[in-house]
């Protein structure tokens, strides 16, 4: 099995896992310990790319992220649009799970996973497999990392397998708590 066929079955499993478990989150989530948040999506790379992708894909979103009761995993949801690397509005919605890294400094250091959907009607009809697309959405799924820097401000890390022309991408975010 090639290395591109290892981590599209690997976001794969995170993507049925992440929904699976979402089955049970109303009893689980720490209602009391929500928090919501604004994005601003920066840039994107495109590891070992076969064309030349915009990597500017600035963009706004809004999410909400609460704790799991009795768990150091999290639970979040965001949606928002950004200028995709086909020069194209994409608009997304994904779900996610975060596991905070460090016991001393909770929510300092919070690695997890992504699945969702955005809207990219240039690659929509090359989607095959078990998670199809629905219309101009393919389903997106990956690995992230969300870091507190200062006051208000997290950054965040996402890297989700590339599509045809791509090995893997790499997305920078900025989120704003309020």
């Amino acid at each position: 099995m090639t290395q591109i066929k290892k981590i599209k079955t690997i976001a794969l499993g995170l993507t049925l896992m992440g929904g699976l478990s979402a089955c049970g989150l109303p009893e689980m989530i720490s209602a009391d310990s929500t928090y919501n948040y604004a994005t601003l999506t920066h840039t994107s790379t495109h590891v070992n790319a076969t064309k030349n992708f915009n990597e500017n894909n600035i963009g706004v979103g809004v999410g909400s992220e609460a704790p799991l009761r009795g768990s150091k995993w999290s639970f979040g949801v965001e949606g928002g649009a950004f200028q995709n690397s086909n020069n194209n509005l994409s608009i997304y919605g994904v779900t996610y799970f975060e596991r905070d890294m460090l016991r001393e400094s909770p929510r300092s250091l919070r690695v997890g996973f992504f699945s969702g959907y955005a809207r990219y009607p240039a690659e929509a009809a090359n989607v095959s497999g078990i998670i199809p697309a629905i219309g101009d959405f393919i389903p997106v799924a990956g690995l992230q990392a969300t870091i507190p820097t200062f006051g208000p401000h997290e950054f965040r890390v996402r890297v989700s397998p590339g599509l045809r022309r791509s090995d893997a991408i790499i997305a920078l975010q900025s989120n704003f708590v309020f």
